[in-house]
Order: C-alpha cells, then structure tokens, then sequence
C-alpha cells in the first residue's frame, strides 16, 4: 500500500484539507466571527489564553502515552521515531465557527456564564 502524506482521512472531511490548504487559512486575518468571540472570551476570562497554554503543557505527555498505550500508536520508519508537533493556535475550524457565529452575542454570553457556574 503506498500513501502520500496528503491521504490521510476522507477526503470528504474536514481533518483531510490539504496541508498546503491549512497554512494559507492560519496566515488569513480573524473572521469577524473569531474576532466577536475572542472579544467575549477575553470578556469572560482574561486569564483564557494561559489557562488553556497550561493546560495543554500539563496534559499533552499524558494523552500521547496514553495513545501510545492503548492503540500502539507509532510514527516509525525503522529505527527512526518521528514526533508529531501539537501547536495551540487562536481562532476556531471554519465549520465550528460558522455554527458559533449563528448565536447572538448574548446567547453565547449566557452560555459562557453557564459553563462558569456547572460541570459540564
């Protein structure tokens, strides 16, 4: 079986874009949709952006050995391993933007509240 690295996934879905496709989009500037929520984000918790830096340091060993782990998941060739690079980026995937900006700021200012005040 012979794969190029642009076939991974359907080609149909969202995570199969072409990497080429994925850098152009994360040079483009905010949508007003990121820009809208970022804004009530920022509102909501000014802390956000290192709350979720933390977050990703303090989990990110433990989700790749627990991968390793349960699904004997490995990028070798050979003797050779090849790390996978994680990056934490501002802004949202266009589909999930898309449904984000058909709320009303209020409504997703409720949301936010809601989620302070519940386990969700």
């Amino acid at each position: 079986m012979n794969l190029a690295h642009e076939s991974f996934g359907q080609p149909g879905q969202y995570y199969a874009v072409h990497q080429q496709e994925a850098m152009r989009a994360s040079r483009e500037p905010p949508s007003p949709v990121e820009r809208k929520i970022a804004d009530l984000l920022r509102q909501h918790d000014p802390n956000l952006k290192d709350r979720v830096i933390r977050s990703y340091k303090r989990w990110n060993p433990a989700v790749r050995d627990h991968l390793r782990t349960e699904m004997a998941l490995r990028l070798t060739v050979g003797e050779r391993a090849q790390a996978i690079p994680v990056r934490i980026k501002d802004g949202f995937p266009k589909p999930f933007a898309d449904i984000v900006g058909l709320f009303p700021p209020q409504g997703l200012r409720g949301l936010l509240n809601y989620c302070r005040h519940h386990t969700i």
